[in-house]
């Protein structure tokens, strides 16, 4: 028999601990949207139109050379300009600026160059790999970057749209001229976003644009654009807006409204990590507040700094969910990776023993995790190698080979991986 108690038909029942059945709700959320499409289909004033029509302060993160400023006379926005290198942690802080200042909607223009860009993700593997002479252990280094920067998007108390750049090619088609005459005639084409693979998912709209300036719905959550295909306007902004809006109000928006309640301090203000506290606090909710520690983490001057972080009230908090101990956790061992210093502190265990386990594919992309326990990765894995090609096991399980070897000091994790020497 089941042991899941009705509480309320209509509302939300009990099940397993931590696991709760509720009533489908629809709620009010904050836009993530993507426009993707070639050099010249006029994605940035398809962003300012759909900012406009979202309405309150928007912000641009300029990558293009400065191209935002060029379509100042469509409307009141403000610019933060980006160049090479085109570190993901420049657009963080970039994201952040703007988030402390209130503004409601944030285009980043173009989030391609932290990816392909100079100092971007895949510049920087490339110099991982030459160093280590393994991409598979660069990917693992990069990795990380990224998904910092996709949860800043992710997580932002702003609505985001993002522009991306997709590989072009030309194709011949047949046309008719001015002369009657049957002629060919090269037309560009757009492929592929710029970016890494599946990044379009993370997205609640993707709209492609093509060379015209017409765009379409290729992923829509909001079921607004089925069969739409047409410029993008003030009005397809308000229309996004209006079905954001419709629904009940997030614990998260609510924990954002302004309250008359005084945070608690531990530390001064005038001081370095006073201020810090004081950004991390202030930042209201869970994720914008791991988002923080995240980014003073990665500004942290020396080793005292990293620990006077981890000692702070706030953070000692948040890390008492086993989620976020886990990516503090890891902010800690990125900052103390960047300082120089590969080992942590002699009273503190190696990472390795600090339960985190995580799932790459052949071409080191995260699969899943990370994971707590070695039999739960060990099963994971397992699983997921039915599904890779005999011919790239060897390849894969070299990806992995540390965090395999970290889950064979468990036996009973040890004698689940066995299966899978039996089957090279």
């Amino acid at each position: 028999m089941s042991d899941v108690t009705m509480i309320d038909r209509d509302e939300q029942r009990v099940s397993r601990p931590g696991i709760q059945i509720r009533k489908a709700q629809r709620k009010k959320a904050k836009l993530r949207l993507a426009l993707m499409g070639p050099t010249g289909s006029g994605k940035t004033m398809s962003a300012l139109r759909l900012a406009f029509g979202i309405g309150g302060k928007v912000g641009v993160i300029d990558t293009e050379n400065g191209s935002a400023d060029l379509y100042a006379d469509a409307g009141d926005y403000d610019v933060i300009t980006l160049t090479k290198p085109y570190d993901p942690a420049k657009y963080k802080d970039a994201i952040a600026a703007f988030e402390d200042e209130g503004y409601n909607v944030i285009i980043v223009d173009s989030l391609s160059h932290a990816w392909a860009g100079a100092g971007g993700l895949l510049d920087k593997q490339g110099q991982a790999e030459k160093k280590t002479g393994n991409s598979f252990t660069a990917w693992r280094e990069i990795t990380p970057q990224h998904n910092s920067l996709v949860e800043a998007l992710l997580t932002s108390p702003a609505h985001i749209i993002a522009t991306m750049r997709v590989r072009t090619e030309y194709v011949m088609e047949e046309v008719t001229n001015r002369a009657g005459k049957k002629v060919m005639q090269p037309r560009k084409v757009g492929l592929q976003p710029v970016q890494r693979d599946g990044l379009e998912y993370e997205f609640t709209v993707v709209m492609d644009v093509d060379a015209e300036h017409r765009a379409s719905a290729s992923k829509d959550r909001t079921r607004l654009f089925d069969g739409w295909n047409d410029i993008v306007t003030e009005r397809t902004g308000s229309k996004l807006r209006d079905w954001l809006e419709a629904g009940v109000e997030t614990q998260s928006m609510i924990d954002r409204a302004p309250t008359t309640e005084e945070p608690k301090y531990s530390t001064p203000g005038d001081t370095w990590i006073g201020k810090a506290e004081r950004k991390i606090v202030d930042a209201g909710t869970t994720p914008r507040q791991m988002h923080v520690v995240s980014f003073v983490m990665e500004k942290a001057a020396n080793q005292d700094a990293i620990e006077a972080i981890k000692a702070l009230p706030i953070v000692k908090k948040l890390a008492e969910t086993p989620d976020n101990l886990t990516r503090i956790r890891q902010y800690e061992a990125d900052a103390r990776k960047r300082l120089g210093q590969e080992e942590p502190p002699k009273d503190q265990k190696p990472p390795h023993l600090n339960g985190q386990f995580d799932v790459y594919d052949i071409d080191g992309h995260h699969i899943q995790g990370p994971f707590t326990h070695p039999i739960e990765f060990a099963e994971t894995f397992c699983k997921f190698m039915g599904t890779v090609p005999v011919e790239d096991w060897t390849a894969t399980l070299k990806v992995n080979e540390v965090d395999l070897a970290k889950a064979k000091k468990d036996a009973v994790a040890a004698k689940t991986l066995a299966k899978l020497e039996s089957r090279e």
